[in-house]
């Protein structure tokens, strides 16, 4: 939602990170998640969430 110019401090955002964090956010979601938002410029390529498969 962010990528397509949705205001982060909105009200359904605000749920939507909560949602996010009480899933275990980032660290808990699959390779191809961590890919994608790689892509979009949402999470840096070179952070160990996208390269945490290798372990």
């Amino acid at each position: 939602m962010k990528s397509v110019g949705a205001d982060p401090e909105a009200p359904n955002m605000q749920k939507a990170r909560e949602w996010v964090i009480s899933k275990g956010g980032i660290e808990a979601s699959q390779t191809m998640t961590k890919f994608k938002l790689a892509i979009f410029w949402t999470l840096p390529m070179d952070t160990d969430l996208v390269h945490s498969f290798d372990d």
